[in-house]
């Protein structure tokens, strides 16, 4: 009839296929959320007029951060990972099978995790003069 339902199993290189393209997008997708965290960091040291270093996982500013400066510096990290991540949930341009939705996806959801992790753990940890 009209309603006939096919299903295909997918073939083991087909699933090898993906899981590779899968591996290879979420390390991508955490090297690229990382990247953009820090640099929020960053851009966020340059506009309150402090020097800043980008480090791989850190961000140091000369000279020393004020109180305020410093709060306002570690929280666009995490601000800013959220916020994108959970605009990526919600929008997605890149659809179908492949790499770039795996990447998509990966981007999303590790960005979102990200915001939402330093705001659970931030109330625990330590002021430093870095930013993470």
């Amino acid at each position: 009839g009209d309603l006939d339902v096919y299903a295909h199993v997918a073939t083991s290189q087909q699933v090898r296929t993906t899981l590779w393209n899968s591996a290879v997008a979420y390390v991508l997708a955490q090297s690229i959320v990382i990247l953009l965290h820090e640099t929020s960091h960053t851009l966020a040291g340059l506009l309150l007029r402090y020097h800043a270093t980008q480090f791989t996982g850190s961000v140091d500013f000369t000279p020393v951060q004020t109180t305020s400066a410093h709060v306002t510096t570690a929280l666009t990290g995490p601000f800013f990972s959220l916020v994108t991540g959970l605009l990526a949930i919600g929008f997605r341009p890149v659809r179908g099978g492949g790499f770039a939705p795996l990447l998509w996806v990966w981007l999303a959801f590790i960005s979102a995790e990200e915001g939402v992790g330093y705001f659970i753990i931030a109330p625990t940890g330590s002021a430093t003069s870095s930013q993470s």
